[in-house]
């Protein structure tokens, strides 16, 4: 028998999440900071809706997924990099940018255009 992660019915959802390196870090940034995002699966449904409003007014994000059937055809880790390329690009689309350095969560995306993978920086347990 193979275990894997993942979900067992779809779909796979990715997000992209870009801070301007600019931003300073105002005490709203700051008291944010002490949600630790290092795994959304471990966040309550408080941190994870207080979370999600935050993003959305002070970051630029985009999302991508790939659907059960995709998962089923291409394997989980082949509709999770399909989502990563998916939010990438609607993320460019978006805001009218291309990404120069993106951590991702634990590995390399493949084909990923645009961001090369000496420019993709794997981190696991990142904290946000």
């Amino acid at each position: 028998m193979k275990w894997g992660g993942g979900a067992f019915a779809g779909p796979v959802i990715v997000g992209v999440v870009a801070f301007e390196q600019s931003d300073a870090l105002t005490r709203e940034k700051v008291a944010f900071s002490r949600i630790k995002i290092n795994d959304s699966k471990k966040l309550t449904q408080k941190q994870r809706e207080s979370s999600s409003v935050w993003i959305k007014n002070n970051a630029y994000f985009a999302t991508g997924e790939a659907w059960v059937g995709e998962i089923n055809r291409l394997g989980i880790v082949g509709a999770t990099n399909m989502a990563y390329r998916r939010a990438i690009k609607q993320f460019t689309k978006k805001y009218r940018t291309n990404i120069e350095n993106l951590f991702t969560d634990a590995f390399y995306i493949p084909r990923l255009s645009g961001v090369p993978r000496h420019n993709q920086f794997p981190v696991v347990g990142a904290t946000l």
